[in-house]
């Protein structure tokens, strides 16, 4: 995660959607530090923000839908397996190496 600030430009930024992989390392901060005469920056989010504003979430969800469906934005898919294959998905996602979604098909 670290090696993310060394590729930025001035006033960079990364931007951490969710922990799947889990935290990031506490050297991270380091990084940042590092060459901070760049402005370097970090934004986290995670849609857990909005647990407790089932409004604020539905309508955010309802327009990310709407995008999709558009095909304004379009995920990175890392992997289409069939669906007797789940047990390899989960495989694939708990071992860290997904980037971007993997999509079971029936």
């Amino acid at each position: 995660f670290a090696n993310n600030f060394a590729m930025l430009n001035k006033m960079g930024k990364v931007v951490m959607f969710g922990f799947f992989a889990g935290h990031p390392a506490a050297d991270f901060y380091n990084a940042i530090a590092g060459d901070f005469s760049r402005c370097l920056g970090l934004q986290i989010f995670s849609i857990h923000y909005f647990d407790d504003k089932p409004d604020i979430r539905r309508r955010t969800m309802g327009q990310t839908i709407e995008t999709l469906a558009a095909g304004a934005i379009a995920p990175h898919i890392h992997a289409r397996l069939k669906l007797c294959e789940a047990a390899d998905a989960h495989r694939m996602l708990e071992s860290g190496s997904v980037i971007g979604k993997v999509v079971l098909l029936p």
